[in-house]
């Protein structure tokens, strides 16, 4: 069940990864992609019943 440590799984192992270098990052998509995060992450923890615990002290003197 196990495999050896280092080698993707069998389905992975003609993937290949490319990168291309920018000038300037897409500040837009990255934005975007933090935004999506934390939309999820609140709605886990609105599912979860966390949405109060998640707020903390933190938050309080705002």
């Amino acid at each position: 069940m196990t495999r050896p440590s280092g080698d993707p799984p069998t389905r992975m192992r003609d993937y290949r990864i490319a990168a291309e270098m920018r000038e300037t990052p897409d500040l837009h998509r990255l934005a975007q992609l933090f935004i999506s995060m934390a939309m999820q992450r609140a709605e886990q923890d609105r599912a979860t019943g966390r949405a109060s615990e998640s707020a903390g002290p933190a938050s309080a003197g705002r």
